[in-house]
């Protein structure tokens, strides 16, 4: 879907005016793309909660039952039913909380996949399991849910663990026969489970999807194909559609393309394909990994025909930094979406985000330990207590999910911001570049932006008002806002004066060069280099009105969720100072070469690295362009390779010769999100074009044809 979000009018006596839709953060596929209510593509990518709601004891504090089937089982047994469940509960209040919904979002990151397991909201007899209202009990979800929401993430409701188990591992709940497939019972329960759930969040925009089967097999590792498992996820389309028309259904494939079906052969429809990304016995092998990820991005060639969205619900590149960073890159390239496995676990390296830093300590042995040691140790999960963060691999998926195309988070409202509340800058709908942290904006760039979208100017605003921080060494670079676009109509370019520190916040005032009334969409844009502030809040106002002071609690955005009552702190975030590898250069800069986000090289004795897709652009100008991030100086010796150097773009060379238009035919017409291979034509703005390499418009960048040289080459008019 797309249509007219956006519409900018330029009238008389410097006024700007503008009219739009409230926003919608639903989303639904697009072809190959996802898209919200406002018609802009969402990238999806994020983390597992493993272990939350199903144990897997290789990663969770579990011993004397090596499933969550026996465990509660041997709990049972032993304490009775309420008692066990109330050590359940113990458990999983420890292991993810609100603060861990927040440490996500953080990281950049716009999306949680949560893993369910049907003995919580279903009886062994396939009956429901009710509240004392007499509802169905999900609580548990909704709490997740809205958590979720709070945070900016969506979530996708995973059916890890199905009755009679889909795989017989121990990450379906219960080790031993997949009879899912042996019993038509099982099914009936897992189709009844669907229905339920979909009624229940139908219209509830925070869920993405609903991810229908982890894993389905009957002798795992193979995976199930053929109309064992296709009529199954057929029998659960059914049952959610018949309740529940609008949200995204989710079917895994799980390893590869080939166990899936066409969805026009089932009449699928709002639907993304699922597959799960290992590669056993290679944990330090680079090449392996890289070739693996190649090998995947090739033989989705095979089935672009199937034009359904590409998420990797599962994956792990193990113990190489470079690993994760060439697949993460690669696949952002390929624009799929991604949810690594997994957010914590007891202590088992890049398995996770967070590890235990006494994790033998505190695992329980339900079938001996006491109820009062089971009950203690399971309360000692607490991320913030007893958990270490992998600050590698943190910072590889930081960079993964800032780099490049802008990602869109969910937001805690729907309709219209007011211009003249205070907007809460972590409330950016669209960021490039920038990261969040202690309710503040950091890592605030050269190039990098923040997309306000909704922005309700009323009758007018001539000046906008900014709470930031910046340290005196980095003052005077500058905050460029701008209407539409990064590149759009220029409003007021302010240079930014020190504070005193990264945590000393003040209020800096900026004059607009015309009034701005209507709903707007807006972008604070950085310019200057990098280390230009933290943003706290911005707010819009009219020099005609005496300006209020700045209120102790948060203005609530209309028709926006409360906000707390106080306004709490903002923690400081000093800009991330990129250490260079000491004595280490990378391959030489190429004037004609073609680099994709996360590539690094070396160019007159410094190491850079590029921020998203680059050609042409010389890396000494990045203080100036914003397209290279200056890591530092580099010594004289060429760097030691790493196991196998990743694969450098090669630059796809100009046509020799115009090539000539087709009469005064207009090609298609380009779209912002869309992927383009070279040689494919386009029409833009009356004009034909011909794009010269391969790439991916990303929504925010302003790469359109005509701006975009090193892109698109012009045939003509049309």
């Amino acid at each position: 879907m797309r249509g007219l979000k956006h519409l900018i009018l330029p009238l008389s006596l410097g006024l700007i005016s503008a009219t739009t839709l409230a926003n919608s953060n639903f989303l639904k596929t697009d072809g190959r793309l996802v898209r919200n209510g406002n018609g802009d593509v969402v990238y999806l990518r994020g983390v597992n909660l493993g272990g939350w709601f199903v144990h897997e004891p290789w990663m969770t504090p579990l011993q004397g039952a090596n499933d969550e089937w026996t465990m509660r089982q041997t709990l049972t047994n032993r304490f009775g039913a309420a008692q066990a469940q109330a050590l359940i509960n113990t458990y999983r209040d420890s292991w993810i909380k609100e603060q861990d919904f927040q440490k996500i979002s953080e990281v950049g990151m716009n999306v949680v996949r949560l893993p369910l397991y049907w003995q919580d909201y279903m009886n062994l007899d396939g009956s429901w399991k009710y509240n004392a209202q007499g509802q169905i009990d999900f609580a548990s979800i909704e709490k997740a849910v809205e958590w979720a929401r709070k945070h900016r993430l969506y979530v996708i409701l995973d059916l890890h663990g199905a009755p009679g188990s889909q795989n017989g591992q121990d990450h379906s709940g219960k080790i031993g026969s997949a009879d899912l497939w042996k019993n038509e019972s099982y099914r009936q329960m897992t189709v009844n489970f669907w229905r339920e759930l979909a009624r229940r969040f139908a219209g509830n925009a925070t869920v993405a999807g609903y991810d229908v089967l982890n894993e389905p097999s009957e002798n795992f590792p193979s995976q199930a194909s053929g109309p064992s498992v296709w009529n199954l996820y057929d029998r659960v389309y059914d049952a959610i559609r018949a309740v529940d028309p609008d949200h995204i259904i989710i079917l895994e494939g799980i390893w590869d393309w080939a166990a899936i079906p066409h969805p026009n052969s089932y009449g699928w429809s709002n639907v993304i394909y699922e597959f799960h990304y290992y590669l056993w016995g290679n944990d330090n092998n680079s090449a392996a990994q890289a070739s693996f990820v190649e090998s995947k991005i090739n033989q989705e060639q095979q089935y672009l025909g199937y034009n359904v969205p590409h998420y990797v619900g599962e994956f792990n590149f193990f113990g190489l930094k470079d690993g994760w960073d060439y697949g993460l890159r690669r696949y952002n390239e390929a624009g799929w979406h991604w949810t690594n496995w997994s957010y914590k676990a007891t202590n088992m390296g890049n398995w996770a985000l967070y590890n235990g830093t006494n994790a033998a300590a505190n695992k329980p042995n339900v079938a001996t330990d006491s109820y009062a040691t089971i009950e203690s140790k399971w309360r000692n999960w607490d991320t913030d207590a007893h958990m270490a963060p992998n600050q590698g691999l943190i910072d590889s998926l930081r960079t993964a999910v800032r780099s490049g195309n802008g990602l869109i988070r969910n937001l805690p409202y729907s309709g219209s911001i007011l211009a003249s509340s205070t907007i809460e800058a972590e409330y950016a709908y669209q960021q490039r570049g920038t990261s969040q942290e202690g309710g503040v904006v950091g890592y605030f760039d050269n190039g990098d932006w923040l997309r306000f979208i909704d922005v309700n100017f009323g009758s007018g605003a001539n000046r906008l008002r900014l709470r930031l921080a910046v340290d005196a060494a980095y003052a005077g670079k500058q905050i460029e806002l701008r209407l539409g676009s990064p590149t759009g109509t220029l409003l007021a370019t302010h240079t930014v004066a020190s504070t005193g520190g990264w945590g000393n916040y003040a209020e800096q005032v900026v004059n607009l060069s015309q009034n701005v009334s209507g709903i707007q969409n807006v972008y604070l844009v950085g310019k200057g280099g990098d280390g230009i502030a933290n943003l706290d809040w911005l707010r819009f106002e009219s020099s005609a009105v005496t300006p209020t002071p700045t209120p102790t609690a948060s203005p609530t955005p209309t028709p926006v969720t409360p906000m707390p009552t106080a306004t709490p702190a903002p923690t400081p975030v000093t800009p991330a100072p990129v250490t260079p590898l000491p004595s280490l250069c990378y391959a030489a800069w190429g004037t004609g070469a073609v680099y994709m986000a996360g590539q690094r090289v070396t160019h007159a004795g410094r190491n850079y690295e590029a921020k998203w897709w680059t050609q042409g652009d010389n890396p000494a100008q990045a203080g100036n362009w914003g397209v290279w991030r200056n890591l530092g100086v580099c010594g004289s010796t060429p760097a030691t390779p790493a196991p196998t150097p990743l694969p450098t773009p090669v630059a796809t060379p100009r046509p020799t010769s115009q090539p000539t238009p087709v009469g005064q035919v207009c090609n298609a017409a380009w779209r912002e999100g869309d992927n383009y291979t070279t040689g494919q034509q386009v029409s833009y703005n009356g004009h034909n074009y011909v794009a010269l390499v391969s790439h991916t418009a990303y929504v925010g960048t302003g790469w359109n044809p005509a701006a975009s040289p090193t892109l698109w080459h012009e045939l003509g008019a049309c």
